[in-house]
């Protein structure tokens, strides 16, 4: 059977034809995500309005920001229902003004409202995100608002991951663009606000590298970290041991009965020190098996060429050298120096 091809163009006259174009054709791309995003947003009300809402987090949420407000800045002492506070202060400093628009934290319906904002633009990032990546088919984006878990965890139970999604995506969006630095003080921010967002940091770090070299890698690490710095100063002139404690905490403990992915292990087995050794080696493993045979596949001297290339950078194309050697105060011989080394006589 041949395949469709994907010319042609949308008309009410040829109702397949369109239907096949607005499929395949990425002229339409941006046609059919607008028809995705207009029917999740009827699809979300509809889960607001008819599906009941569920108390996780959100009371903890409001209830410890209010201790914050109250002056408390001293980490180990924000506490609330479930227990002290564990999330960066980004997470604070998001959940006051929501403490602020939703009456405490009352108005659960609005609060509702802005988590439904909130997931309709993480939806139209992931858009533009699989449109800059280029070999997404148009259909692909039918299968985004079929997510059960996606709807529950940002209008039913208002988690904190939703900040931190939206602010990882753009900082993606940002990153394809070619917006590094931008993107960078993005991907701190959403790190300010859940530490889940480390499990990006290895894909990032191999994108920065073979992009801009060491040094220029460890200067957005060292950007990362002045977010964190600047969003937690409070907290960390305070006591900055409690804070780095609470906030970073790599020792914590998943409970069992939220997880989703493991729920066919015991709770035993779930909760032990071996199984969380074993999955902490599978994910290196899975991540030194992306290094060898997928991030670097493609580059000339797979891994070892990057290696070499990262840490010789940051180089200055040829083009350019005459241009910057003329632009210095030196004198003529010495902006010779320069092009003489990049422009080698040719006998």
């Amino acid at each position: 059977m041949p395949r469709p091809t994907q010319g042609g163009g949308l008309s009410l006259n040829s109702p397949v034809q369109s239907t096949l174009a607005l499929l395949t054709n990425p002229t339409y791309f941006w046609t059919l995500a607008l028809l995705v995003v207009i029917g999740d947003t009827f699809l979300t009300e509809l889960i607001i309005r008819f599906v009941p809402y569920t108390e996780i987090d959100w009371e903890t949420y409001m209830v410890q920001t209010e201790v914050y407000l109250k002056g408390q800045h001293n980490y180990t002492m924000i506490t609330g229902p479930t227990g002290p506070l564990v999330y960066p202060a980004g997470h604070l400093r998001i959940h006051t003004f929501l403490y602020e628009w939703t009456d405490s934290g009352r108005n659960i319906a609005f609060a509702q409202q802005i988590y439904g904002l909130l997931y309709l633009a993480t939806l139209t990032l992931t858009c533009a995100i699989y449109r800059k990546a280029g070999t997404i088919p148009n259909w692909i984006l039918l299968v985004l608002p079929l997510s059960k878990r996606l709807h529950s965890i940002f209008v039913l139970r208002l988690f904190n991951d939703c900040w931190a999604v939206l602010a990882v995506n753009a900082a993606i969006f940002l990153y394809q663009a070619g917006l590094d630095d931008t993107a960078t003080c993005l991907f701190g921010a959403a790190l300010s606000i859940k530490m889940s967002i480390l499990l990006y940091l290895p894909g990032l770090l191999v994108i920065l590298f073979k992009r801009r070299g060491l040094l220029s890698t460890l200067r957005h690490m060292m950007t990362i970290t002045a977010v964190q710095t600047l969003l937690a100063g409070p907290f960390l002139s305070e006591d900055p041991w409690a804070y780095l404690a609470s906030a970073f905490d790599l020792s914590r403990v998943f409970l069992y009965k939220w997880t989703v992915n493991w729920r066919m292990m015991g709770e035993n087995i779930f909760l032990s020190q071996q199984w969380a050794k074993a999955l902490l080696a599978g994910h290196i493993g899975v991540l030194v098996l992306f290094g060898l045979f997928r991030w670097c596949q493609d580059d000339a001297g797979g891994v070892l060429g990057v290696l070499r290339r990262g840490l010789v950078r940051p180089h200055v194309p040829p083009t350019e050298v005459p241009f910057l050697a003329w632009q210095s105060p030196y004198p003529v011989v010495v902006k010779y120096v320069p092009m003489y080394k990049f422009f080698p006589h040719p006998y």
